[in-house]
Formats: C-alpha cells, structure tokens, sequence
C-alpha cells in the first residue's frame, strides 16, 4: 500500500480591516494588565490602562486572586468612536502551557474585550505582537526576553509620544500599537 505525500497546505494571508478613510486608530495591548492606545487625526493622543478589578476566583486546592477587565467600563470607553472610521488592532492572547494561569487571564481578557468590540460594531484585526513590534522597534524582539520589549516599549513610546504620562503602567504597547495601526491603515 503505498503512502499518500502529505498535501502541502496553502499559505492563506490573514484578512485585514477593509479599506476605508479611518481617522481614529485604536490599539489594545490585550490582558487585564494591559492598556489602550488611540490616535485620532487633529487630536491629542489618548493612553489609558485597561479598566480591570480585582475578584476571587475558587478552585478546588485554595481561593486566589484573578483580574479581570471591567467589561462596562471597557464598553464605555469605545462609545465616543466612530466604528465606522475607526482602525482597531487587538494583540493577540499570550498563550504558553507554562505560564498556564496567565494564559488563562489572558484568554478570559482577550474574549471580553473582543465581545465588547464586536457589540459596539468595531471591525477588529487581532494581530501577533511580534506584528507590530518588528514594524516600531525595526528589529527582531523574538528573543524570549520580556524585559527587551518592555525596555523597547518605553524607548520608543517617549520617543514617539514625549508628552504621554504612562504612571505606573509598565510600558507604552497600547499607544504603540495605535501608532502601528495608523501606519498600516492611515492615508
């Protein structure tokens, strides 16, 4: 009996937002930890972190904390823009079995903001962060070091928005991520 080759698949390119005249472009660095970047033409840039609160999450061996984003409060920040017009790139959820209680935040995360997103009609791209990063950092970041990015992060989010307060938020993806979108979608 002879064995069939392995049928090759076909590379498919992964679909972007379609072609409009955006004015507002809207990045999220996703997780509860995570925060909101957005552009608008003529306007000042906005950087906020993601609404999230503190609850108890109970297993089987022993209660623990879990963050999660504040759904309503999320919703409510998306109200003020134009879904028409508006350029929205989601990071991708970090998922790794051995970081498997993060993964599951950043997952539970992920699909809030997505639901939110989607019933407030924005179109969403949700792109890898090795996407964006290699377009604003102009080098490869997949390292396996966490500390590069973050350290690449603020390097170039002063660089690129000097005026923008961070406060105690670890770096500038959201922003970064907003900027990224408009390179890619902006006139």
């Amino acid at each position: 009996m002879k064995i069939p080759k392995k049928q090759q698949t076909k590379k498919v390119p992964r679909p972007g937002l379609p072609k409009r005249n955006y004015d507002t472009f809207i990045g999220i660095d996703n997780g509860a930890s995570g925060s909101i970047g957005v552009l608008r033409i003529g306007k000042p840039p906005i950087y906020i972190p993601t609404p999230a609160h503190t609850e108890m999450d109970y297993q089987k061996t022993k209660p623990r904390q879990i963050t999660r984003v504040t759904y309503n409060m999320f919703q409510m920040y998306l109200q003020g823009f134009n879904p028409e017009t508006t350029a929205v790139l989601l990071e991708r959820p970090m998922i790794n079995p051995e970081r498997f209680f993060q993964s599951i935040g950043a997952a539970r995360a992920y699909e809030s903001e997505l639901i939110a997103l989607e019933q407030s009609r924005f179109l969403v791209e949700v792109i890898d962060s090795k996407e964006w990063q290699y377009a604003i950092f102009g080098q490869n970041t997949n390292t396996g070091s966490e500390s590069i990015t973050k350290t690449m992060s603020r390097r170039y989010g002063k660089l690129y928005y000097p005026k923008i307060d961070i406060g105690n938020m670890d770096d500038y993806d959201g922003i970064l991520i907003a900027h990224f979108a408009r390179l890619k979608y902006g006139k």
